[in-house]
């Protein structure tokens, strides 16, 4: 994403499927990467990947979002917040 503050996402509702795909694009536009890509959510041996799996498994928890989604979106928001203090807004 070209600037984190301005990011968005164009999704068409066919179903429930649709609010998992939401939900997910949804985290990518809060900093989150796949779990499992750079990250050790979803890899043998530690927590299970969950909404920001890559693909949907039958491992896969898509329900809540994985302790490294819940990283990026926090790192995300002290990024903002840090923007916001320097600008002065």
């Amino acid at each position: 994403m070209c600037e984190p503050e301005r990011s968005c996402s164009i999704n068409e509702d066919i179903g429930l499927g649709s609010a998992f795909t939401i939900a997910h694009e949804i985290g990518h536009n809060f900093g989150m990467n796949h779990d499992g890509i750079g990250n050790s959510c979803g890899t043998k041996g530690h927590e299970a990947a969950k909404l920001m799996a890559a693909h949907i498994t039958a491992n896969t928890n898509p329900f809540s979002w994985s302790a490294c989604s819940r990283d990026y979106i926090t790192s995300f928001l002290e990024f903002l917040k840090l923007g916001d203090s320097i600008s002065g807004s």
